[in-house]
């Protein structure tokens, strides 16, 4: 979905621990906050997703 908005993703990283959910902390770039409230709804609406969480600027 997000190559779909033509979102970059930067940086993605992945973390897994036996027995618990894999965590993946992307850096994306984005144009405008109503692109990041549109992502971050897409993202949420995804199978799976358990949560989302805007962490940092920059």
């Amino acid at each position: 979905q997000l190559s779909d908005s033509r979102i970059n993703v930067s940086d993605a990283r992945v973390r897994t621990a036996f027995g618990k959910p894999a965590r993946i902390d992307l850096r994306i770039e984005l144009s405008s906050c109503s692109q990041l409230q549109t992502t971050i709804g897409q993202i949420r609406s995804m199978a799976d997703v358990l949560d989302i969480a805007r962490t940092g600027i920059g």
